[in-house]
């Protein structure tokens, strides 16, 4: 499948990154705080966050008390970001995500924010080209998703609650993107939101 090659081509780019520039380590619990504070300010921003903002500050919450590896990412991996050829996938736009400053762009993270990013637009690509509810839609996105997953982790597990804790942080971000700039299109993020949030009641 497609994705999986993807997932392995990021895996192989993140390795690039990591030998080519420095790697540390961050807190968890300043990971949670600057979440939780970027989840505040889109609340305020989008209103329609409002019922799902404890439930996804909880999520944050799971990263507390821990050290996470971080290191030069891409930053805002999405489908756009990305050329597939008879060679395989080329991965491009390495500047970050537009909203941040250059700062920010440039600040070491964890590699499973680019993960997420690509979690949420296989979600993306579904809801805007076919009917959101329907069963072959939704099979396609998970299968995507997983097959993705498998090609950047390998051997690995992925770290199921930091990868859910990006996820949240990205849906919420995007709310707030298509609340200012494509209001018909903020039910995509909103859903995912949702789901989200009830994940985290369970």
């Amino acid at each position: 499948m497609f994705s999986r090659l993807l997932g392995a081509e990021l895996a192989r780019v993140h390795a690039a990154l990591a030998e080519k520039f420095a790697t540390s380590t961050a807190s968890g619990d300043d990971l949670a705080n600057e979440m939780t504070r970027r989840l505040d300010a889109a609340v305020a921003a989008a209103p329609a966050l409002a019922p799902y903002r404890d439930a996804l500050a909880s999520e944050f919450d799971t990263l507390r008390s821990a050290d996470l590896a971080v290191q030069r990412v891409h930053g805002d991996f999405h489908l756009g970001q990305t050329l597939h050829s008879p060679n395989g996938w080329t991965i491009i736009d390495f500047e970050g995500e537009p909203a941040k400053s250059a700062a920010e762009r440039r600040a070491p993270d964890s590699v499973w924010r680019d993960v997420a990013g690509m979690l949420r637009s296989f979600d993306y690509a579904r809801s805007a080209h076919a009917e959101p509810l329907g069963d072959s839609a939704r099979n396609w996105t998970r299968q995507a998703q997983t097959a993705f997953c498998e090609g950047y982790c390998g051997a690995r597990e992925a770290p199921r609650a930091l990868l859910s804790a990006y996820e949240a942080d990205k849906a919420a971000y995007e709310v707030v993107y298509e609340t200012r700039n494509r209001p018909d299109w903020v039910a995509i993020p909103l859903g995912a939101v949702a789901l989200l949030a009830t994940s985290v009641k369970e």
